[in-house]
């Protein structure tokens, strides 16, 4: 059985998420954040094996709260689920040590495979996610504007 918490401050997304999740027989939700602080105290007593994370939460954004994690629960695989589109996040949360990242826009059933993924220890990838790493790769040319965005800068210019 695959556990996952899900931190998100919508909670119409949560459950949203969470039904989704439940068409699945392999993997089960343990518990529900809505940010930081409040996952810190699910995490001491839920079991988590995958943690779905926001980026855009009040307080902490998920890359402060991914750091975080790196910190103190290593052993979770963390794939970030935003709203956000990939070319403004995705590179920055595999960089930040996130498994993977999934777009909140993009098919459920994708969600399934994308936890499974990462529970087995890959990264998930979508196919566009994918080619901006290998255009990254093959051509290390001058980085897009936002890309060069501290954390803190990025979270402004997108509120």
């Amino acid at each position: 059985m695959i556990n996952v918490v899900i931190c998100d401050d919508h909670a119409i997304l949560r459950r949203g998420i969470r039904d989704t999740l439940m068409e699945a027989e392999d993997i089960t939700v343990t518990a529900e954040a809505s940010g930081y602080s409040e996952l810190r105290d699910v995490l001491r007593t839920a079991a988590c094996d995958v943690l779905l994370l926001d980026i855009n939460m009040p307080g902490r954004n998920g890359l402060e709260v991914l750091a975080s994690l790196r910190e103190t629960h290593s052993a979770i695989k963390v794939l970030v689920v935003s709203m956000y589109p990939e070319d403004q996040y995705a590179l920055r949360s595999i960089k930040a040590g996130a498994a993977g990242y999934a777009n909140k826009a993009g098919d459920p059933v994708l969600l399934i495979d994308a936890v499974r993924t990462v529970h087995s220890g890959r990264k998930y990838l979508t196919a566009e996610v994918a080619q901006m790493l290998a255009d990254s790769l093959a051509q290390p040319a001058a980085p897009v504007p936002h890309e060069t965005l501290s954390e803190r800068e990025m979270q402004t210019l997108l509120k």
